[in-house]
């Protein structure tokens, strides 16, 4: 899954430091708002750190990120409990994707363009929960609802016994026209936040 943000642009990563610094970038994207990079390389494994998460980040590795590179860095980090989040330009393993699944590891794969692609479904997750945070939904209480349907039943019954029958019929369908209107204008939002068409 491609995981791409248009406010995030172009990120061109071209050494390690622009690596971390992109993903210091999707991590404060992805809610992590506190994201930073490390100062002094990787301390503990971590390049990135923000509160509640940690991002390892490899580049130009000559193999594919494997079961004990991840395991070292969850090994150096098991006391923090924080969300583990590891970054390579090449791939992962087999066996280092079902470990990464089994302890709770996001997994992505990033570009040189700075895009990001889910390599597990934990950083589905993760990428995912920033949608959700874009697009919060305020929900109407209970009572909202209520007196919006009895502000609309109120508008068709005066249709209705002033137009008829007909009448009613015409508001309910012009009515419904607008809020799929509405409705279309928030999914294409959300689809183009999304990095769709």
């Amino acid at each position: 899954m491609m995981t791409k943000g248009p406010k995030l642009g172009v990120y061109h990563v071209r050494s390690w430091q622009d690596a971390a610094a992109n993903a210091a970038r999707w991590m404060r994207y992805w809610g992590y708002a506190d994201a930073v990079v490390e100062p002094g390389g990787q301390a503990e494994g971590l390049a990135v750190r923000a509160r509640g998460a940690g991002g390892h980040v490899s580049f130009k590795e000559s193999s594919s990120v494997d079961r004990a590179a991840l395991q070292h860095v969850a090994d150096a980090n098991a006391h923090s409990g924080a969300r583990l989040v590891i970054f390579t330009d090449t791939a992962f393993s087999r066996h280092a994707v079902t470990y990464a699944d089994e302890h709770g590891i996001a997994l992505f794969r990033y570009g040189s363009d700075g895009t990001m692609a889910a390599a597990n479904s934990i950083a589905d997750s993760v990428a995912q929960s920033s949608v959700a945070e874009a697009f919060p939904t305020q929900q109407p209480s209970w009572l909202g609802w209520v007196l919006l349907g009895m502000v609309f039943a109120g508008c068709l019954l005066s249709f209705g016994l002033h137009f008829g029958l007909h009448g009613a019929v015409y508001l309910f369908v012009l009515v419904g026209a607008f809020g799929l209107l509405w409705f279309w204008k928030r999914l294409r939002q959300l689809l183009i936040k999304c990095g769709g068409s």
